[in-house]
């Protein structure tokens, strides 16, 4: 019932942004340009291992932000005024994108956070051609 006591139209919501003046938007300016630094700063830190700290972070970041919480919130605002079907697919596709979020997740932690080295150049490729790169004809000869 607390959401009752906000005006939820589309003009209120926008009205929220186009007229908030310049210290708001010097508020999102800055906080952008310290989300740069920052990742500056951990592309320097981790610069052998960014590839798996972006893949660590993307996993849940981007399904979070770009998924699950506009879901979660559309559902929030409108839910007296959304079918039973469009809840449902909603609520379906929040636990399905949640669940295979922390999936990747899982999975590149333990790349990022284990730091298993492999003493192979090409550890992916089958035990025969793990030190060399098996599309290599010049190494095979012309068979």
């Amino acid at each position: 019932m607390a959401d009752a006591e906000y005006d939820l139209s589309p003009e209120a919501l926008l009205n929220e942004y186009h007229n908030s003046g310049p210290v708001v938007v010097m508020k999102y300016v800055t906080l952008r340009i310290c989300v740069v630094v920052l990742l500056l700063i951990l592309a320097i830190i981790f610069k052998d291992h960014f590839m798996d700290f972006s893949d660590f972070v993307g996993a849940w970041a981007v399904s979070l932000a770009c998924i699950i919480l506009p879901i979660f919130f559309y559902l929030k605002a409108f839910w007296n005024r959304t079918p039973w079907y469009e809840k449902a697919i909603g609520t379906f596709i929040i636990v399905v994108c949640t669940g295979l979020g922390g999936y990747v997740t899982y999975t590149t932690g333990h790349d990022l956070f284990l730091d298993i080295v492999s003493d192979k150049a090409f550890p992916y490729c089958p035990d025969e051609y793990s030190e060399v790169v098996y599309t290599n004809t010049s190494f095979y000869g012309n068979n």
